[in-house]
């Protein structure tokens, strides 16, 4: 079961950039 939380922890570190990125994209959008 041990092996499994390292999957989560990676997961959810690619989500937050994926949504970091989509920020960064809305807010420059929002500048022009």
């Amino acid at each position: 079961m041990d092996d499994i939380i390292p999957f989560f922890t990676a997961l959810i570190m690619v989500l937050f950039g994926i949504a970091f990125y989509l920020a960064l994209q809305a807010f420059k959008k929002l500048d022009k």
